[in-house]
C-alpha cells in the first residue's frame, strides 16, 4: 500500500473532472495559475511522454492512441485505446497551463497494455459478485454520498443522462468559481463512486494504485504544489489511497503477453466521432455546443443558444427550405419557457432541442424535422482535428507516403480516376499498393466495382483496374489507426487477413486468399497460412470446402494477371483443402433436399475437375477421392440415400475420374419426381461431357415413354432446370442422339438490311441503358 504522509498530501490540489467539460477545462485553468504548482499530473496514458509533440500547432480534436500488439495460441492480436483531447478537455487546459506557467506535465494513469494484460488474467473470472444499489434519500438537501447517490440526484433535477444532470451543476451557472467548482465536483464524483457498482472492480483498483503511486514518487521528487487532475470518479480513491484509510482487496497484477509490441501515436479526430454518449463523467454528446460555450467571451455566454438557433434558421433559408416566422418564435418562446421552468439562469441546449420538438416538431419525434436535424447538426459541430505539420507519424504512414510518390500517385484531395494495366510490372505494383490500402481499411483508393468476392475457375479477369484514388485527411487518420496492425503495410495487411480469417467461416477464406494475393503477399505459409489451415480443418461444410477450394485452383493454376501460377505457398494450400475436402465427403451423412445442395453439388464439381486436372502437378490423392466418391454412392441396400440431385452430382463426379457414369443411371429413373432433380445434379457437374456421351440421356428417354401426364409434369419442372444448364452444342448432341438424326443445324442466314436495323436498336437500347444508370457499354 502507498502512504503519504500528511504534509505532503497538503501539498497536492486535486481537480475531479469530467473529461470533455468547459466548467473543468476552466477550472484546471484557473487553478494553475492561482497555484503555479511544481507539477501537473494528468490521467492519460502513461507510456506517452512525447509532450514536445502535443506543444505543436495542431487543429483540434485530435487523440493519443495507445495500441499493443502480442502472440497468443499462434495468432496474433491487437487492442487500441484513444484518449480524445478537445481545446475544452480538461486534460489540454492542464497541458497547456503547464507550459504556459513553467510546470513538468506527465500522464499517470495504466498503461493500456497492462489495462488489458489484467483484464486477460482475469478473464475467467467473469461471475464475480458485483455491489448491489440500495434505495437513497427522496430529499435533495438530504442526498449524501452514498448508494443510489446518482440515481436520487438525477431524479431530483428532473434529468434523465449524466450529462445532462453535469451541466445542471457545473455548465450552466455562469458565475461558476473555481472554489465553488471543487467542492461540487468532489461531491459528486464520490456520490457517484459510492453508488457504482465497479468502484471496486479489479480493473479500477489496478488502475487507481499505479496512478497513486505515480502520484506519491512525484511527491517524493518535488518540494512544491502538485496539481492531480483525474476523472471524478477517480480522485475520493487516489485520497483515500495515498492517506491509507483503505484496505484495498489485493491489486491483480498482470499477466505477461507473448510477442507482446507496444506503440503510441497521435491521431485526428473529429466532433462527429466523439458526439455519443459514453458514460457518466467520460464522451461528450454535442462537442460543437460546448466547444461556443468554452470560447464565449463573457459578454456572449448567455446568447451562445439563441446565436446557434439563429445560425440553423439561416442555413434553412439559404437551401430553401421553409421556416416560418411563427414557427420560429413559437420554438425560441418554449424553449425560454423551458429554461426558466427548469431554473436555468441562461437558455441551454437541451432547453432549445425541448422547445423545437415541442413547438414545432410536435407529433414527429425521429429527429428528420428540417429545423430539428439542422439544430442538431449545429450542436454536434463539424469540426475535424488535423495534425501539425512535421508532427511524427508511425512507420506505416511513412512508407505508404514513400509508396505512393513512388508509383507517382498523385497527392490531391480531389478524387482522381486511375486505370491499371496488370501486364506491366509499374502497374502490378501499383494495383498491389491500393489494394493493401483497401483491406486495411484506408481510404485512399475505391475501385467502382470493389472486388468483394473470390476469384473462381470460370471468373473472367481483363487486364485491366479502374480505381478512383485520392490523398485527404481521412487517408492520413485512418493510416494512424491501421498502425496499430503492424510497422508496414505488408505487415498490417497480413495482420487484418488473419483477423478476418479466424472471425470468419471457411467461405471467408476465399476472399482472404485472393485479398493477400491482390495486396501483394508473397508467401501465405506463416502465421496466415497457419489461420487458414487451422479453419479448414475445423469446417465441416462440403459446401464451404468447395468455394476455398475452388478459390485456390484459380489462383494457382489459372491466373493470369495477378502472379499467382506455380506459388509453393498456394499449391501447399491448396493441397491442404483438397485432403480436407475429400475427408469430409468421405465421412458424409446423407445429405436432405434443401438450400445447401446447390453449394454441395459445385463442391463435388470443384472437388472431381481439380483432382482430375492438377492430380500430377499437386500431388494429389487420386485414389482417396475415388474411394470417397464410391463410398457415398454404394450404399448398402436399405439405408437413408441422398437428395437426387446431390447423388446425379456424385454420380458425374465418379464419371469425370473414371471416364465411364457406369450402369447407375436406369436405377434412378423409378421415381418420376426425382428424375429431373437427378439429371440436374448430373448435369451440373459433368454437362460438358454429354457432347462426348448423349447416352446418359438413354435411360430417361426410355422411362420417359412409361410414364402417365401426372408423372410426366411432376418431373417437368428440374428436367426442365437441368437441361437450362447445357450449352447449345450440348443440347444439339443431345438432340441428334435422341432423333438419330446426325445432321448439323442449318445456320442462320440474316440479310444485311435486318441487321442495320437490329444495329440501329441495340444502339438505342445501350443509350436508354446510359440514360438510366449513368453508365456506358
Amino acid at each position: 500500500m502507498v502512504t503519504v504522509a500528511a504534509s505532503d498530501r497538503g501539498r497536492v490540489i486535486w481537480v475531479p473532472v469530467r473529461h470533455h467539460s468547459p466548467a473543468a477545462a476552466r477550472a484546471v485553468r484557473a487553478l494553475v495559475e492561482r497555484h503555479r504548482p511544481e507539477a501537473v499530473l494528468i490521467e492519460g496514458p502513461s507510456e506517452f511522454t512525447a509532450f514536445d509533440q502535443l506543444a505543436l500547432d495542431h487543429r483540434l480534436p485530435i487523440a493519443i492512441m495507445t495500441w499493443l500488439r502480442y502472440v497468443a495460441d499462434g495468432r496474433e492480436r491487437q487492442s487500441h485505446a484513444l484518449y480524445p483531447l478537445t481545446v475544452f478537455s480538461a486534460e489540454w487546459q492542464a497541458l497547456v497551463a503547464a507550459r504556459e506557467f513553467g510546470a513538468r506535465a506527465a500522464f499517470i494513469d495504466l498503461p493500456w497494455a497492462d489495462q488489458f494484460a489484467v483484464t486477460v488474467a482475469l478473464a475467467a473470472d467473469d461471475a464475480a459478485p458485483r455491489p448491489g444499489e440500495e434505495e437513497a434519500a427522496p430529499s435533495l438537501p438530504q442526498i449524501e454520498p452514498g448508494p443510489g447517490f446518482f440515481e436520487t440526484l438525477a431524479l431530483r433535477v428532473g434529468r434523465e443522462d449524466s450529462s445532462a444532470v453535469w451541466d445542471e451543476f457545473f455548465e450552466i451557472d455562469p458565475d461558476l468559481d473555481p472554489d465553488t467548482y471543487l467542492v461540487r465536483a468532489a461531491t459528486l464524483g464520490e456520490g457517484v463512486r459510492l453508488s457504482a457498482a465497479h468502484a471496486d472492480e479489479p480493473e479500477t483498483r489496478a488502475r487507481e494504485a499505479f496512478m497513486a503511486r505515480r502520484i506519491a514518487e512525484t511527491l517524493a521528487d518535488t518540494a512544491g504544489p502538485v496539481l492531480v487532475v483525474t476523472g471524478a470518479f477517480h480522485t475520493a480513491g487516489l485520497q483515500a489511497l495515498l492517506a491509507g484509510r483503505t484496505a484495498p482487496s489485493p491489486v491483480p497484477a498482470p499477466i505477461a503477453l507473448p510477442g507482446l509490441v507496444v506503440g503510441t501515436a497521435l491521431v485526428p479526430t473529429s466532433y462527429e466521432t466523439l458526439d455519443a454518449h459514453r458514460g457518466y463523467l467520460a464522451g461528450q454528446p454535442s462537442p460543437g455546443f460546448y466547444h461556443r460555450v468554452f470560447e464565449a467571451t463573457p459578454t456572449r455566454e448567455a446568447s451562445t443558444v439563441s446565436d446557434l438557433f439563429t445560425e440553423a434558421i439561416a442555413a434553412l433559408r439559404a437551401r430553401r427550405v421553409a421556416v416560418s416566422p411563427a414557427d420560429a418564435i413559437a420554438a425560441m418562446t418554449t424553449a425560454k419557457a423551458l429554461a426558466q421552468m427548469r431554473g436555468h439562469a441562461r437558455l441551454w441546449r437541451d432547453d432549445l432541442v425541448d422547445g423545437i420538438t415541442g413547438a414545432v416538431v410536435k407529433d414527429d419525434l425521429d429527429e428528420d424535422h428540417p429545423l430539428l436535424r439542422v439544430v442538431l447538426t449545429s450542436l454536434r459541430g463539424d469540426r475535424i482535428g488535423r495534425l501539425a505539420e512535421g508532427a511524427d507519424v508511425p512507420p506505416l504512414v511513412q512508407e505508404v507516403r514513400r509508396r505512393w510518390a513512388d508509383q507517382d500517385l498523385p497527392f490531391s484531395r480531389t478524387v482522381s480516376p486511375l486505370t491499371l494495366t496488370l501486364d506491366r510490372a509499374a502497374d502490378r505494383a501499383t494495383s498491389r499498393l491500393l489494394h493493401g490500402l483497401r483491406v486495411v481499411g484506408v481510404p485512399a483508393a475505391t475501385p467502382p466495382a470493389a472486388p468483394t468476392g473470390p476469384l473462381t475457375a470460370r471468373a473472367r479477369i481483363d487486364g485491366s483496374e479502374r480505381w478512383a484514388v485520392v490523398w485527404n485527411q481521412d487517408v492520413e487518420t485512418a493510416l494512424i489507426h491501421a498502425s496499430r496492425w503492424g510497422g508496414s503495410l505488408e505487415q498490417a495487411v497480413t495482420a487484418v487477413l488473419e483477423h478476418r480469417a479466424r472471425l470468419g467461416t471457411a467461405t471467408t477464406l476465399a476472399g482472404v486468399l485472393t485479398d493477400a494475393v491482390r495486396a501483394g503477399l508473397e508467401d501465405v505459409s506463416g502465421r496466415l497460412g497457419a489461420a487458414l489451415r487451422d479453419v479448414l480443418a475445423s469446417s465441416d461444410d462440403l459446401g464451404e470446402l468447395g468455394v476455398v477450394l475452388e478459390s485456390l485452383v484459380r489462383l494457382v493454376h489459372f491466373d493470369t494477371w495477378l502472379g499467382a501460377v506455380g506459388r509453393s505457398d498456394l499449391a501447399h494450400l491448396t493441397r491442404f483443402a483438397h485432403e480436407r475436402t475429400t475427408s469430409v465427403l468421405e465421412r458424409l451423412a446423407p445429405m436432405a433436399e434443401g438450400p445447401h445442395i446447390p453449394a454441395a453439388v459445385a463442391a463435388l464439381r470443384t472437388l472431381a475437375e481439380t483432382t482430375a486436372t492438377l492430380a500430377s502437378a499437386l500431388d494429389l490423392d487420386v485414389d482417396a477421392v475415388a474411394g470417397a466418391l464410391g463410398r457415398q454412392t454404394e450404399r448398402p441396400p436399405g439405408s437413408p440415400g441422398h437428395d437426387a440431385e446431390f447423388e446425379g452430382a456424385l454420380i458425374a463426379a465418379g464419371w469425370l475420374l473414371s471416364g465411364d457414369p457406369g450402369a447407375a443411371l436406369e436405377a434412378r429413373m423409378s421415381d418420376p419426381a426425382q428424375t429431373g432433380r437427378f439429371y440436374s445434379g448430373l448435369l451440373a457437374v459433368a454437362g460438358h461431357l454429354a457432347i462426348a456421351a448423349p447416352q446418359i440421356f438413354t435411360a430417361a428417354d426410355d422411362a420417359l415413354r412409361f410414364w402417365d401426364d401426372d408423372a410426366f409434369l411432376a418431373a417437368l419442372p428440374d428436367l426442365r432446370r437441368a437441361m437450362h444448364a447445357l450449352s447449345s452444342r450440348e443440347r444439339a448432341s443431345l438432340l441428334a442422339h435422341l432423333t438419330g438424326d446426325d445432321a448439323a443445324p442449318a445456320p442462320l442466314v440474316v440479310d444485311d438490311t435486318a441487321l442495320v436495323v437490329l444495329s440501329r436498336r441495340e444502339a438505342r437500347v445501350w443509350d436508354a441503358v446510359a440514360t438510366w444508370t449513368g453508365t456506358q457499354p
